[in-house]
């Protein structure tokens, strides 16, 4: 492969973002790197005591990763995952569903 076909490669891959509007603000939601999703998923918080995926938990700490500033920095911490579980049902789900598409998450990864 040629180092123009791999610059047009990965050029090709960069991370989709999308901008959504929650309760009259603005929010950046990008996609994220397969090795953040896989911090993501690894990550004990995501795990129920039976080792199986806690979806609620899981979204909310993806969304920690995929929340971004105009600069395409990450503004909130994996601490904040539990702050994003106490807000508004309307606000989260519009959250999740851009930060599932985005990151080409079905659904059968987080069944609950």
């Amino acid at each position: 492969m040629t180092l123009e076909n791999k610059a047009t490669l990965f050029k090709s891959m960069d991370l989709k973002k999308e901008r959504v509007n929650v309760n009259g603000q603005e929010v950046v939601i990008s996609e994220i790197t397969s090795s953040d999703y896989m911090k993501v998923f690894n990550n004990p918080y995501v795990k129920k005591e039976s080792g199986e995926l806690d979806g609620h938990k899981f979204v909310a700490l993806l969304l920690t990763y995929s929340i971004i500033d105009n600069k395409g920095e990450r503004i909130l911490s994996d601490d904040d995952a539990e702050d994003l579980r106490n807000i508004s049902s309307t606000a989260f789900v519009v959250l999740a569903e851009t930060v599932k598409k985005l990151n080409g998450i079905t659904g059968e990864e987080i069944k609950n």
